[in-house]
Parts: structure tokens; C-alpha cells; sequence
């Protein structure tokens, strides 16, 4: 078989796969490359598992440089990509160590030797295998864009190592929301078990933070877990991380205070008799109700309703000071009392409609119903 020939039939495979290569590509920004069993990546060729792990750690170089992840994500993912790396030189290895690629070496070497031979270069023996290696495979495009994804990340991941302290206020804040899994990434939310592990290993980075950095106890950890996990500020404009933590569980330690002040504040004593009178809550919001549907069904006037209601608080239409009360006039106020008189209308009515409440009053039990009559 000619070098021709094997490039014709690697070309009709790719181009057969790149359908399912792109899939695969487009899930892997969805589901992850956890999925992928290795089974199914042994069964591709090495150029194709080089080009999709490229693609998946150029992924995982965004999310490491966008701070969309915490640090323990990010290693559990580069951990991911360990393993499909050695799944690629395995398959490398196979490769050129495969009987048809053997010959094809070997044939390679010779017409490398005849060329460099025809145009006068000495040594040919030496200079053909390494010529040959160099361009060996014709998917030098892949292996680059390999090595080139693998350094990319390589420097993304150390910078997040930055010493600052809002760097590391970032850092925090991160593993905060994954521990208590709010307003976090969700790219591993559908693997429980990884999930609880990276739970735990982030709830101690955050211990960690607040001891050293900090320098608080265990016994606010949860406070400052949900504090940092809650912060919607910028790092950056944080000038001093530790401050603003401490600032912030102050501030609620005295909101605390207050609270506990007000719950266990010892009741006055119009509020110690309204608790130990509930009767008399059950009887004014029953006289409310009624008051409300007589006026209703009567059409009472607005000045008879405003009278009647200034009787029920305890004023005596009949006193000096009730013009000054209502803002009316004397005139108008005994025009008021006489239309609620026995023997006028409003005030008939009034008494048939309320006469439940007389009839007690007449039978002189002992009721704490408030009569709204004149």
C-alpha cells in the first residue's frame, strides 16, 4: 500500500466519523466527557480522542479562567482529562506498533533515503528515521492542538493560585456556594457521589479560609459559610475580605440581639390582659361584624355612622367637648343625636336591628359585648 493510498483511506474515515465526532463535541459541552466510557473511547482512532480531549480541556480552561468553578472542581475535572490522556497514548502506542504501520515505516524510510541520497545529503542512514518521525501519521494538527490545550490550562490553573487576598476571598466564596450547593455551577450537579465528595473538600477550604485568614473559630463556620455563599460583591472591589466578614457577622450577631430582646421581652400589662381576656378579642370582633353589616343594610348616614361608631369608643354626644371631637357644630351634633333617638327613624331601626343586645343588657347578665346604641 503507497503513502497515497493511506491517506486516501484515512481521509474516507475521518470524514465517515466526523459526524459522530462532532456530537460528541456538542454533548460534551452538556454532560461532560464523565460519560464517556472508555470502552467507546478505545475504539477510536488516537487522532480523534487527541482532538475531542483537546476540545474538552479548552472547556475546562474556561470555566478555570472565568471563575465559574472552585479549584476542587476544577481538579476533579483535569482528573477526568488524566485518564482520557492515557486512553490516547495507549491508542498512540498501538498505533505505531500495529504490523501495517510498521511496513508503512519502513517503506517511508527507504524513499526518504533514495530522496535525501539524490539531492547529496550525507548520512542518509541517520537523517531518514528522524525525518520520518518528525512528519509521521499526517495529524500533526491534532497533537499540537493537544499539547497546545495541556499548557493553556496548565497556566490558567496556576494563576488562580494568586496570593491576594481577594483572590483567595474568590477562592472562598467559590467553595462556599458548592458546600451548601446554592448559586453554584451545576456541571456536576447530576453525579451525587462526586458531588458529595466535592462538597466535603470544599467545606474544608472554607474552614481553612476562615481559620487562617480569618482568624475566627469552628463555631461560626456555618455563619461564615453562608455569609461568603450569599455575598453578591465584586472581589476585586473588597478591600480588605476578612473585615467585610467580620463587619457582616456583627452586624448579625446584633440583629440577633435585638430580635432575642424583642421575643423575650417580658409583656406589659395591657398585653398580659388581652392574653388572659381572649373573650374579650372573640366579643369586640363579633360586634365589629355586626356593627359593619347593619350599617350596610340600613344605608345609614355618614353622620349617623360616624356618631354611633365615637359612641361605641366611650364619647358622650351630650358632652361639652364632642362638637370639638367631630369637627362639627353644636347645631349638627344634636341634630345627629336626635335622629337616633327611640322614637326616630334611625334610631328605631338601629334598635331593631341590634335588639339582640339590649335583650341581654335587660336580663342584666354578665356580658362584655360593648352595646352600639346611644
Amino acid at each position: 500500500m503507497t503513502n497515497d493510498e493511506s491517506k486516501y483511506k484515512q481521509m474516507r474515515a475521518a470524514k465517515a466519523t466526523q459526524n459522530d465526532l462532532d456530537q460528541e463535541h456538542i454533548s460534551a459541552k452538556r454532560s461532560w466527557p464523565i460519560n464517556r466510557s472508555r470502552a467507546r473511547l478505545a475504539t477510536r482512532p488516537w487522532w480523534e480522542v487527541a482532538d475531542l480531549l483537546a476540545s474538552d480541556i479548552r472547556f475546562t480552561t474556561q470555566l478555570c479562567t472565568t471563575m465559574a468553578l472552585p479549584i476542587a472542581e476544577i481538579k476533579a475535572l483535569w482528573l477526568l482529562h488524566l485518564e482520557t490522556f492515557e486512553i490516547f497514548k495507549a491508542l498512540h502506542k498501538a498505533w505505531h506498533s500495529e504490523p501495517l504501520s510498521a511496513n508503512r515505516m519502513a517503506s517511508g524510510s527507504i524513499l526518504v533515503k533514495l530522496d535525501l541520497g539524490e539531492k547529496g545529503v550525507d548520512s542518509a542512514e541517520a537523517e531518514a528515521p528522524s525525518i520520518l518521525r518528525v512528519n509521521d501519521g499526517n495529524h500533526l494538527s491534532e497533537m499540537h492542538g493537544l499539547q497546545a490545550a495541556m499548557q493553556n490550562f496548565r497556566y490558567a490553573f496556576y494563576s488562580r493560585n494568586a496570593p491576594s487576598a481577594q483572590a483567595k476571598y474568590a477562592e472562598a466564596r467559590l467553595s462556599s456556594r458548592r458546600a451548601l450547593m446554592e448559586r453554584h455551577h451545576t456541571l456536576l450537579d447530576g453525579f451525587p457521589e462526586l458531588v458529595q465528595t466535592l462538597r466535603r473538600v470544599c467545606s474544608g477550604e472554607v474552614a481553612l479560609y476562615m481559620t487562617e485568614e480569618v482568624r475566627l473559630d469552628y463555631s461560626q463556620f456555618l455563619d461564615v459559610l453562608h455569609m461568603l455563599a450569599h455575598d453578591g460583591a465584586d472581589p476585586v472591589g473588597v478591600s480588605n475580605p476578612p473585615a467585610r466578614i467580620r463587619t457582616a457577622l456583627s452586624r448579625q450577631e446584633r440583629r440577633q440581639l435585638s430580635l432575642d430582646r424583642q421575643r423575650w421581652m417580658p409583656a406589659t400589662a395591657e398585653q398580659v390582659n388581652s392574653l388572659a381576656c381572649s373573650q374579650n378579642l372573640e366579643t369586640r370582633i363579633v360586634v365589629e361584624v355586626d356593627w359593619d353589616r347593619a350599617k350596610r343594610d340600613l344605608r345609614l348616614p355618614p353622620d349617623q355612622v360616624r356618631a354611633v361608631e365615637a359612641r361605641i369608643d366611650g364619647c358622650n354626644l351630650q358632652a361639652s367637648e364632642v362638637p370639638g371631637d367631630l369637627d362639627w357644630d353644636s347645631a349638627r351634633v344634636e341634630k345627629v343625636r336626635r335622629s337616633l333617638e327611640p322614637d326616630r327613624r334611625w334610631g328605631r331601626s338601629l334598635r331593631q336591628r341590634l335588639s339582640a343586645y339590649a335583650a341581654d343588657r335587660n336580663r342584666g347578665k354578665k356580658s362584655k359585648k360593648k352595646c352600639p346604641e346611644n
